[in-house]
């Protein structure tokens, strides 16, 4: 473990708010890396140097200050983690004074220095995961490799289980990392989890050791409950099958509907999973290539789309006057052929977005 200015700093806030005593934190080259008066950071201690060569706790009497350097009267200790001196903390003032306190410094410090060390370690494991599902999921690794990383990670991943995309919002107030962890929190209560792993800024990537009708009675509710968060899942009957799965999690959670969206109960996104990556493209090039360059009849479409061709509350949505609605659909039909308000036309620019969304699925 490394005592870094910034862990350094955050110590020195965190005993103020408990102790009012001037102090500083000093690391293994005796330099001051935190303290209450900045100024001083930077200043080589010569008392911390000798704690750091013998670590133990060391008193600096007025008549000691003018035999070393840059320090006050007062009583610096050694701070100790996993059996070795990592720096040293240090207490300003009358040492008769300040000795009932100095323990009760060194003490909160360690444990803070304690509670940082699990945090990295948590991130560290954190990582590995998500390293080794990334590569589960688009590098070509043989069922041995991945059978033997997810052994020393240890997450069981024998079928059957189901994979689940929870999307956070990102409206919430809360940092996307504090969201992916009050969710992760709120899941493991009602489910039980094989792993789950932050997945971009504000999804969690989920197994969960159930039957899917299962997760879904008793995931609703915490779903709907935790910042409007959505998920898709599909199930997942052999090792190889889990990146596809993936996919069809992923395509669920684009539909977005509310809650949790099973891919088993979805009819034209499994359609248009068989369709080709190539015909996906040439057709929406045909559908839509005519104005793709101009941003404001794409986003008359897509709020369109979204709300059912209802023309009022698109204009509403756009800011608008509806004249000037009208006015774009038919821009959109010189350009492509298929009036947005038609039957084909509805059926084509629907389509060709579903397709798009499927093309892009982190779009």
């Amino acid at each position: 473990m490394e005592l870094t200015p910034s862990l350094a700093q955050r110590i020195v806030g965190e005993v103020q708010q408990v102790l009012q005593e001037e102090m500083i934190v000093v690391n293994t080259e005796a330099e001051i890396i935190a303290a209450v008066k900045r100024e001083r950071i930077g200043d080589w201690h010569g008392g911390a140097a000798l704690v750091l060569e013998e670590p133990k706790q060391l008193t600096i009497t007025p008549a000691m200050v003018p035999e070393l350097a840059h320090v006050k009267p007062g009583i610096i200790m050694p701070l100790m983690a996993d059996g070795r001196c990592i720096g040293v903390v240090g207490l300003t003032g009358e040492p008769d004074n300040i000795r009932p306190f100095a323990d009760i410094v060194r003490r909160m410090t360690e444990l803070i220095i304690q509670e940082a060390a699990l945090i990295e370690q948590q991130e560290y494991s954190r990582r590995g995961l998500t390293a080794f599902f990334y590569e589960w999921l688009y590098l070509s690794l043989s069922l041995e490799e991945i059978e033997r990383r997810a052994s020393l990670l240890q997450v069981p991943i024998h079928p059957p289980f189901t994979c689940i995309l929870v999307q956070c919002s990102s409206e919430a107030e809360a940092e996307p990392i504090a969201l992916q962890r009050q969710m992760e929190s709120t899941l493991q209560r009602h489910l039980q989890l094989r792993c789950s792993v932050p997945w971009g800024m504000h999804q969690l990537l989920v197994l969960a050791d159930s039957s899917q009708a299962d997760v879904l009675e008793r995931m609703e509710e915490p779903l709907l409950t935790a910042s409007r968060a959505q998920a898709g899942a599909a199930d997942v009957h052999a090792v190889q099958d889990f990146p596809a799965a993936f996919q069809q999690a992923v395509s669920a959670l684009q539909t977005g509907k509310s809650g949790l969206i099973r891919y088993e109960t979805l009819v034209l996104e499994q359609l248009l999973a068989e369709v080709s990556r190539e015909s996906a493209a040439d057709f929406i090039r045909k559908v839509t290539g005519g104005f793709r360059g101009d941003a404001a009849l794409i986003d008359t479409l897509h709020t369109l789309l979204d709300h059912d061709f209802q023309l009022k509350t698109t204009a509403e949505a756009l800011h608008i006057h509806i004249n000037t609605l009208h006015y774009r659909m038919q821009k959109i039909k010189e350009r492509s052929g298929f009036h947005p308000r038609s039957s084909e036309g509805a059926a084509m620019f629907y389509l060709a977005r579903k397709m798009e969304e499927q093309q892009n699925p982190f779009r």
